[in-house]
């Protein structure tokens, strides 16, 4: 009987090569519309002022 052994180092570069590319194949999609879409968000508004506070005298 002849068996080969695959080093584990190519092993590993053989799934990380897959698993590459498999990322990047996920970066791309086709254009359905180049249309913009915007809306309007309220966003709270902000307030500063000084304000005079009574202090009671110290016993």
């Amino acid at each position: 009987m002849n068996t080969r052994r695959i080093p584990a180092s190519a092993t590993l570069f053989v799934a990380m090569a897959l698993a590459s590319s498999a990322a990047s194949a996920a970066e791309f999609a086709n254009v359905i519309s180049k249309t913009a879409i915007t809306q309007q968000v309220s966003v709270p508004a902000q307030s500063c002022q000084t304000q005079m506070v009574p202090v009671s005298p110290a016993r």
